[in-house]
């Protein structure tokens, strides 16, 4: 990786020199340019393994169809009003009125990455909810 932001480096410079207005070092000029092809670079692999953490996340956050099956509208409803705030509106915005990302940031003056932060939180609490009650549910079944 340290190999790849070299040669980036070294890239960038080149194609980059004409704007270099001979004010200061071009030693310093040069540093600054190798700063942001790293900055670059990291901010890449940090989205890259977000975007892959979701959905590995998005994967294994799947409500088992069983337990869906037992719920009925009242109870799922109470499970909703029980999240935050924010989560139950973004959960609302997506799912009941199909919003996007980023209607969803536009209108609650967040960012796209928030809304879908809260979405993700707000099924890994409601999945969570269903589970533990079902479980209980299950027990006095039994």
């Amino acid at each position: 990786m340290a190999n790849d932001m070299l040669q980036e480096t070294f890239i960038t410079v080149f194609e980059k020199l004409e704007t270099y207005k001979g004010q200061g070092e071009f030693k310093g000029w040069m540093r600054r340019v190798a700063v942001n092809v790293a900055l670059g670079q990291i901010r890449k692999e940090g989205r890259r393994k977000d975007s892959q953490r979701m959905e590995e996340h998005h994967e294994s956050s799947i409500v088992d169809v069983e337990l869906l099956q037992e719920i009925d509208l009242k109870e799922l409803t109470g499970y909703i009003q029980a999240l935050s705030e924010g989560r139950r509106q973004v959960f609302n915005a997506y799912f009941i009125e199909g919003y996007s990302h980023k209607e969803i940031a536009e209108m609650m003056g967040i960012s796209e990455g928030t809304s879908k932060s809260q979405l993700y939180d707000a099924k890994r609490e409601l999945r969570k909810a269903i589970e533990q009650n079902y479980a209980v549910a299950k027990k006095k079944i039994k």
